[in-house]
């Protein structure tokens, strides 16, 4: 990973406009015993149809980059999608590298490196076996449910007030140039 800041911010802007940064949580219940399992994980990343931006987050964040196309149905006559991801530690890794460049996704991706921490590190001399506290699975929980809830601040009828506001001043100033 670099850590040139013009090659990072570069990242971070792509990121900010076209990333995303999601919290997976799985339920599994083992039909034969009494318990749920759950487990959540970390996913971040970026989706464009060209391939020189993801190549970019490629090389200075590291993670996996490939291309997928759209099948063969009605959709196959669109081209396809690159797609840049890096989940669980590398995901957070890369955010924590962005963190300084980022402006719309800073508070996600806070929320997304605080949600790492609390995972489990190979050579901790902790047993995997023993599970997790409770205290550790409702802030787990509450990081889940918080990203969610940052996803829907657009939505927020303030907000839309805000960008409605926001509008109405770029048009004035497109007036009266």
């Amino acid at each position: 990973m670099t850590n040139d800041p013009v090659t990072l911010s570069y990242c971070a802007g792509i990121f900010d406009g076209e990333g995303y940064i999601i919290i997976k949580k799985f339920m599994q219940k083992k039909a034969l015993y009494a318990y749920k399992y759950e487990r959540y994980e970390l996913h971040i990343g970026v989706n464009q149809v060209r391939p020189e931006a993801i190549e970019v987050l490629y090389k200075t964040l590291e993670g996996r980059m490939w291309f997928s196309t759209r099948g063969n149905g009605a959709s196959a006559k669109y081209s396809g999608r690159w797609t840049w991801e890096g989940d669980s530690r590398k995901g957070a890794e890369a955010l924590t590298a962005m963190l300084p460049y980022l402006r719309l996704k800073h508070a996600e991706a806070v929320v997304a490196i605080a949600f790492q921490k609390t995972k489990l590190q190979h050579g901790t001399g902790r047993s995997f076996k023993i599970g997790i506290s409770q205290e550790e699975r409702d802030f787990r929980e509450w990081s889940f449910l918080e990203l969610k809830r940052l996803k829907r601040l657009h939505y927020d009828p303030e907000t839309e007030v805000h960008y409605k506001q926001k509008y109405q001043e770029y048009r004035l100033s497109r007036i009266y140039q």
